[in-house]
């Protein structure tokens, strides 16, 4: 089971709500609005109803030359309500030569993996072979985690059997960020001209739309 943050790299933008995929039989990925995904890649979901209070998280965050964001990310991901003991943090490094390891060790990071590859996915692929939990959530090093209860609200879908995977569906505006980093995040985008191509990250708040 995933919970993706997918935020648009070298944004620090924060999330809310949340979208979450279902599975209407074990051949089909279903999203909660009637388009259906059909995956090529499997053959089979073996669905679980979890109690989520025993739910095992691993938080995945792939990291190069991190140190700007890293901080502020592992501090939002700490001061969640989900108590510690119940998720591990696996940092995926692609060589990092700044202080992105000496923050991820300070905070007391229980995994770190190396990326070789260097890209983001490829981050994400490391840290998920390393990950232990039963639900994975990929989180950028730039993602900062809006409230102390978005962890738990993105895990609370899985009580419904048929969710398989959760992600938000827009971006958090703070006073606090910089005027490109709050357009962007209003216009749900990291470029305008998905907004013309209807293509949009998350809610846009021109149209009101997700596509």
């Amino acid at each position: 089971m995933l919970i993706d943050s997918h935020l648009p790299p070298a944004l620090r933008l924060a999330t809310r709500n949340f979208q979450t995929f279902k599975l209407s039989n074990f051949q089909t990925l279903k999203l909660s609005n009637p388009q259906t995904f059909k995956p090529s890649n499997f053959q089979t979901f073996k669905l679980f109803c979890y109690n989520l209070a025993h739910v095992k998280l691993s938080i995945v965050i792939p990291t190069l030359n991190s140190e700007r964001t890293l901080g502020e990310c592992l501090d939002a991901i700490r001061a969640q309500d989900v108590p510690r003991g119940s998720y591990e943090i696996v940092i995926a490094d692609a060589g990092s030569t700044d202080g992105t390891l000496d923050i991820a060790r300070a905070a007391g990071v229980e995994r770190i993996v190396p990326n070789p590859l260097k890209t983001g996915e490829a981050g994400k692929t490391a840290g998920i072979k390393a990950a232990s939990g039963d639900v994975i959530a990929l989180v950028d090093s730039d993602n900062i985690l809006p409230d102390p209860a978005w962890l738990s609200r993105m895990l609370a879908p899985f009580a419904d059997p048929e969710v398989v995977a959760t992600e938000p569906i827009s971006y958090t505006v703070r006073a606090q960020d910089p005027s490109l980093t709050r357009y962007f995040a209003l216009l749900g985008m990291n470029d305008p001209l998905c907004l013309f191509t209807r293509n949009y990250d998350r809610t846009c708040a021109i149209t009101g739309r997700w596509t």
